[in-house]
């Protein structure tokens, strides 16, 4: 894609303030000032969000809008990127090769979230639908070529505005029903435009695998490069890393084909690469031998990520869009008419959605009930159990369900 086509040369001096690995696309005469000032932005930001997390019905730290100030030049180069209409990051084809784009996008997310907190503060919903609109369009943005991490940092960047919008934005007392249209509007775009992610992620860890696989032949690349130092490479089983590379590719596209609830409660390629991770492995692998050469695919089962965890980020990503679409769609008939829905079908159907999102976690609708007056949106979660809406799994950390806040107006007052 010729540079003037690509948005990723713009996108990378802007993100450059959000991890000073990226200091190489400046001069070299402007490197060691750039590193300085990005690592100082990204610790100030670990900072607010820190405090905005244990604080956060405080108003924004005094820091935040600074922090605003300081890195609006780089948001503004980010918005000029958004203007060439694709984008295409060229990071290299191996798994030890450094996500700098990626881990900068990670840290942009926290600017995301003050962003979104900042436009109630009076309320200002042009800012929040242009804040939204921006770290949409880059989650889709960085997904084409992209490996598992890559995949799973735009979820999270897509997730960190969906929390903000729904905690602060939605309880205005000051939105408006065509505002929750525009929201709408906005995530059927975002639906529509975006790529599929989750084959293109097994794609190119194979493309990554055989890349790594090669180099490792060769000499190019050495074992202490992907932290196997304890592994000579003259004992790695290339027809193996290759014939496992491709099975287990096989595998996962297999599983991706299906409904996600099928998927993650098959997880069998999850289980073959997993198990093996949780071995002791020097000592195991290494009595492992078929004369010189190991007897386990070593480099293909210990670079790639979790393909379990993955599934659950792309149930989670795709549960949370359906859910937002709920969520603003019943904020929305509170509007209009001054009460909460009884039932989720008809607020959906006055916003033109025509059925209730699925839960991938079952492959049922997701469930909506009123409790002590309350609206309450949720997912069985995990454990594929209805609680009611009674009991919050707390992102996972206990059984329950996944549960979206709806919050009131005057709960916020």
């Amino acid at each position: 894609m010729p540079p003037a086509k690509n948005a990723a040369d713009l996108y990378l001096v802007g993100l450059a303030d959000f991890n000073p690995e990226l200091k190489w696309v400046f001069p070299e005469s402007e490197q060691a000032a750039q590193e300085k000032r990005s690592q100082k932005l990204v610790d100030r930001l670990n900072s607010v969000i820190a405090e905005i997390v244990v604080n956060p019905s405080l108003p924004l730290p005094t820091d935040a809008y600074e922090l605003l100030i300081d890195t609006a030049p780089a948001v503004k180069i980010i918005d000029r990127a958004q203007e060439v209409p694709d984008c295409l990051f060229l990071t290299g084809m191996e798994p030890n090769f450094k996500l700098v784009h990626a881990q900068a996008a990670n840290n942009l997310s926290i600017r995301a979230r003050i962003e979104l907190i900042q436009a109630v503060t009076p309320f200002d919903f042009t800012q929040a639908e242009r804040t939204l609109l921006r770290y949409l369009r880059l989650s889709r943005d960085l997904r084409p070529r992209g490996c598992a991490i890559v995949q799973l940092v735009a979820i999270l960047l897509e997730n960190s505005v969906w929390n903000e919008l729904e905690k602060h934005v939605l309880p205005s007392q000051q939105l408006t029903s065509e505002q929750c249209d525009r929201l709408l509007s906005i995530i059927n775009q975002h639906q529509q435009t975006a790529l599929k992610f989750e084959a293109e992620a097994c794609r190119v860890e194979y493309i990554e695998l055989g890349n790594t696989f090669d180099g490792l032949k060769s000499g190019r690349i050495k074992t202490e490069d992907l932290d196997l130092d304890w592994l000579a490479r003259s004992r790695i089983n290339h027809e193996m890393e290759w014939s496992t590379a491709s099975r287990l590719t096989k595998k996962r596209l297999s599983l991706i084909g299906l409904p996600l609830h099928e998927a993650i409660q098959l997880e069998t390629a999850a289980a073959e690469y997993d198990s093996i991770r949780d071995e002791d492995v020097e000592p195991n692998l290494l009595s492992r031998l078929v004369g010189d050469k190991l007897n386990h695919p070593v480099v293909c089962l210990f670079q790639t990520a979790s393909f379990g965890e993955f599934l659950e980020g792309v149930c989670r990503v795709r549960i949370r869009l359906g859910a937002m679409k709920c969520v603003i769609a019943i904020r929305r008939y509170e509007i209009n008419h001054g009460q909460w829905p009884v039932d989720l079908l008809p607020a959906l159907r006055e916003a033109g959605i025509n059925s209730v999102p699925i839960d991938e976690y079952c492959g049922e609708p997701l469930r909506y009930r009123i409790i002590d007056g309350k609206p309450v949106l949720y997912s069985v979660g995990r454990d594929k159990k209805d609680d009611g809406g009674f009991v919050d799994w707390k992102y996972g950390e206990q059984p329950g369900d996944m549960i979206f806040g709806i919050v009131t107006p005057a709960a916020k007052m």
